[in-house]
């Protein structure tokens, strides 16, 4: 995985709670972080601020570029994240986790595992953005911008591919990078009644069709 590398000693002194921060990040059982148990959308509509405090606890967004956190962070536990910042009304966040998503360059979007959430909305909300991810990521392999890292690798590479082989030959060849969103998010139907986390944006066909308004869609494409 190639990222901005930042030195954890800087992180966790910045972090809120540094203590706390140093000793989640030794603890070296389980090696892959637990996923945090997930916050209920009517817990975070009421009081937004729960979703920074556990970013805070975290030392989140920074710790998404130090090697102990991931080297143990899991594609799961980042789409909960995203749900969460897009809870908030967070686009941006959306988009930089979608950006250390794809710079995680072993997590493939179909293998993101069922979590099996119980709760309708927030399990439509996960598979609305598995699925967003995919299409997303797909429209930029679709350039020749492959999952190599970071774009500083991605973008000669994709000039040197456009240069050498024929319009039918790209084509053949970006489509064989396709990323699909996984299984389980067909199964995801959303809420009987619609739920509005946010109402000044507009949240696309994948979560509409699930009773669900959302931001934060969109951002996932500019990564």
């Amino acid at each position: 995985m190639l990222v901005a590398w930042i030195s954890p000693f800087r992180v966790i002194s910045r972090s809120p709670h540094p203590c706390r921060l140093l000793l989640q990040l030794l603890r070296p059982y389980p090696f892959f972080f637990p996923l945090p148990a997930p916050l209920s959308p009517t817990s975070i509509i009421s009081n937004p601020s729960i979703v920074q405090q556990r970013m805070d606890y975290a030392g989140l967004p920074e710790s998404r570029y130090i090697w102990p956190f991931y080297l143990r962070d899991t594609s799961l536990r980042c789409l909960y994240r995203i749900y969460e910042w897009a809870s908030i009304g967070r686009p941006l966040q959306v988009g930089y986790e979608t950006q250390y998503f794809w710079d995680q360059v072993s997590w493939k979007v179909e293998d993101i595992p069922d979590p099996r959430d119980p709760d309708p909305v927030r399990y439509a909300v996960l598979a609305g953005f598995a699925e967003t991810m995919a299409i997303c990521f797909n429209e930029r392999n679709d350039l020749g911008l492959l999952r190599m890292g970071n774009d500083g690798v991605t973008n000669p590479y994709a000039t040197y591919l456009r240069q050498t082989l024929s319009r039918e030959e790209f084509i053949a060849f970006t489509e064989k990078h396709h990323e699909k969103a996984p299984s389980w998010t067909a199964g995801a139907r959303g809420p009987a009644e619609p739920f509005v986390f946010q109402t000044d944006c507009w949240s696309g066909g994948i979560f509409t069709k699930r009773n669900i308004e959302i931001c934060g869609g969109g951002n996932m494409d500019w990564i």
